[in-house]
């Protein structure tokens, strides 16, 4: 038996405690995955509507992927994978070096590159 980060035991002693972490799960599923899900949903239908949106589509259609795909979507799909790939590769690369560096070298100005890493703010580009 262990606790959890929110300190309910996990087991068969808490049942009111298992209930309560189950309908919290259940609601950061819906709101998270919940316009996803739509989103996925209107792709396959038919409708033009974007107010009626449905877990199902009511018309399910493949016919918004070939006209996605008449209008080039494709290219501009696969060119974004292509950009965001290769940032991916080249951010894990240099974080794996600058990661090993830190965790096994000892040098010089250490605590100030390790500080100015942590306190890299993504929103200040």
């Amino acid at each position: 038996m262990f606790d959890t980060t929110l300190g309910w035991a996990w087991g068969r002693r808490h049942p009111l405690a298992s209930a309560a972490r189950i309908l919290i799960y259940a609601v950061v599923l819906v709101v998270f995955c919940g316009p996803l899900l739509a989103i996925f949903t209107g792709a396959f239908d038919r409708s033009n509507d974007p107010s009626r949106m449905s877990l199902f589509p009511s018309n399910p259609t493949l016919v918004n992927f070939e006209v996605a795909g008449d209008q080039g979507l494709w290219r501009f799909f696969m060119n974004s994978l292509f950009i965001t790939g290769g940032g991916l590769l080249l951010q894990v690369t240099v974080s794996v070096f600058a990661g090993y560096a830190l965790a096994r070298k000892r040098f010089r100005g250490q605590a100030f590159v390790l500080v100015a890493i942590l306190a890299h703010d993504d929103d200040l580009r």
